[in-house]
């Protein structure tokens, strides 16, 4: 089945899915990278993959939004493309999801069918945690056995007194140490499924299918079964198997999709991606690099806010409760200071004088205002940050990067808003030589932007508290 491709951003076209969409919002789940890796126990949300554009004079209409990937609907299977193409996105999704444990965070190997993000991310996320753990993850599994030689646990009182003959030995139930459960059985049928299907990693030559075997023999040998269903039993989570929550969800996600698939397409789970999500996260990744590669950033540290769990900072405390809170993408601290507020904006890029650029103007405003909590007469400048690349114009020609536009707020120090676009490369698959010189690239072209935005004379006066005039 050939799926129905819609462009990001774009109306849909007349058919069965926007008929419907007439009719009723259909719910849609995707997924946080924002909550991988963390202890929380979701990592689902709520997304909203179309919206209606009543602004269209000429033909009002529903059109894409920001998430991207594939999902079933009555029978056809649908992809979302996204502006900067699956080779890039890709590439910023390894980059984003493998940090610390793939190099560079490429590939070794072709890429996933495009679009095929499932296998890709579980694949990426399992990793990340067979490396945290170095190996499977161990869970106690409650056991239950009516012949123990000696007591263990406790004592299932109701069996014993049924048993009508070896009194000598013991009813008993206990926990167990084991290899064998559910997040573990599940990651052997994911495999299985995959490689039946022919599916990443193994629809490629390359490093991922053979560590996918790997996982399988490793399992097989410390005694887990494959079942013929996913594990639908709960599991016991602790210190010493969390790091496995995103990729066990992942990988139900996986077995659910090929079971659904089997019926004939309906039902099949969508799996989408929040791609500005994908750009703000793969920014903070690339900014830390830079900041811990040259030393004219030495003593700065990258911040991205919504690491911090606790409620955001509000602009107002009215009878003791908070108002309109607000958490900006990254900030860059030097010492206790906010040296820099960044905002990673993945659409076309218009200026705050442009129809409906007020609200941008406004929320940027306000992001220089909570920053100059921490200076007595400064707030600290705000830069955004647009991708650039042939389906996504911003800024003219070759150049890298380009500075879009430029401005003061009307506060304390007249601190510069400045907007600029970052050229993302070219790039043809992600193979690891391929992928490294396109961050390589990207993080050249931040370190520019952060010196143009953090000039010395600029830092300088950070450090003393002063105004930057």
């Amino acid at each position: 089945m050939i799926p129905v491709s819609i462009a990001e951003f774009a109306a849909l076209p007349p058919g069965v899915l926007s008929n419907a969409l007439d009719e009723r919002r259909l719910r849609w789940r995707g997924i946080s990278l924002a909550q991988i890796g963390t202890v929380a126990a979701r990592f689902d949300v709520e997304c909203v993959p179309f919206i209606f554009r009543t602004y269209i004079a000429a033909a009002p209409s529903w059109c894409a939004t920001r998430w991207v990937g594939q999902f079933g609907f009555e029978g056809e299977s649908y992809t979302i493309l996204p502006r900067i193409g699956w080779g890039r996105f890709e590439a910023m999704l390894t980059a984003v999801l493998s940090v610390g444990t793939m190099g560079e965070g490429g590939i070794p190997s072709a890429a996933s069918g495009e679009g095929d993000l499932l296998p890709l991310a579980w694949v990426l996320v399992h990793e990340a945690a067979w490396r945290r753990n170095r190996g499977a993850a161990k869970a106690f599994v409650r056991k239950s056995v009516s012949d123990a030689p000696a007591l263990r646990g406790e004592l299932d009182l109701p069996a014993q007194l049924a048993k009508l003959i070896d009194k000598q030995n013991f009813a008993c139930r206990y926990d167990e140490l084991t290899y064998d459960h559910p997040v573990n059985r599940g990651t052997l049928l994911a495999i299985r499924t995959l490689e039946q299907h022919r599916r990443f990693p193994f629809n490629c030559t390359g490093g991922f299918h053979r560590i996918a075997r790997e996982w399988a023999e490793a399992l097989a040998a410390n005694g887990v079964a494959l079942p013929e269903r996913f594990p639908a039993e709960a599991m016991r989570w602790s210190r010493a198997n969390d790091s496995f929550r995103a990729a066990h969800v992942l990988a139900a996600m996986i077995v659910a999709e090929r079971q659904s698939a089997s019926r004939g397409g309906k039902g099949v789970p969508g799996f989408l991606f929040d791609s500005a999500e994908v750009w703000e996260l793969y920014l903070w990744r690339c900014l830390k690099e830079v900041i811990a590669e040259f030393p004219e950033f030495h003593d700065c540290e990258v911040e991205w806010p919504r690491e911090n769990r606790s409620a955001p900072e509000p602009l107002l405390f009215w009878q003791g409760l908070p108002v309109a809170p607000r958490i900006p993408d990254l900030r860059i601290r030097r010492g206790h200071d906010v040296a820099l507020v960044i905002d990673a904006k993945y659409r076309f890029f218009q200026p705050p004088t442009a129809e409906g650029g007020g609200d941008l103007a406004v929320q940027m405003f306000q992001y220089a205002a909570m920053g100059s909590r921490d200076h007595a007469e400064r707030s600290p400048p705000v830069v955004l940050i647009y991708p650039s690349c042939e389906d996504l114009r911003n800024g003219p020609g070759d150049e890298s990067p380009y500075l879009l536009g430029s401005g003061r707020f009307n506060l304390p120090g007249d601190p510069p808003l400045t907007a600029w676009a970052v050229k993302l490369p070219v790039l043809e698959g992600i193979q690891p030589a391929a992928c490294a010189g396109f961050h390589r690239e990207v993080r050249a072209q931040l370190r520019h932007i952060l010196a143009e935005a953090m000039p010395p004379q600029l830092m300088a006066s950070i450090g003393s508290g002063g105004g930057t005039g």
